[in-house]
């Protein structure tokens, strides 16, 4: 595993409550969440194997859709 650092930053106060409740509805804890919005943000993978599997089921979800439909723009 990779070294990590501590990092301090502020949030808007308007942001706190629905930062906190996306972090409790994900059941993961505060650091891998934001570690998780972070690899987002700048186009990495995300480091839990459960969100990567979710994702990947719901983009061939909407393949599915999409194929079942007859529609153009099926998601890479």
């Amino acid at each position: 595993m990779s070294k990590s650092l501590s990092v301090t930053f502020r949030l808007p106060a308007e942001l706190v409550e629905t930062f906190s409740s996306a972090v409790s509805d994900s059941g993961s804890d505060k650091t891998t969440w934001l570690i998780d919005a972070v690899r987002q943000k700048i186009g990495q993978p995300e480091s839990n194997p459960d969100h990567r599997l979710l994702a990947l089921v719901e983009r061939m979800e909407t393949a599915a859709a999409a194929l079942i439909g007859g529609k153009q723009g099926i998601p890479l």
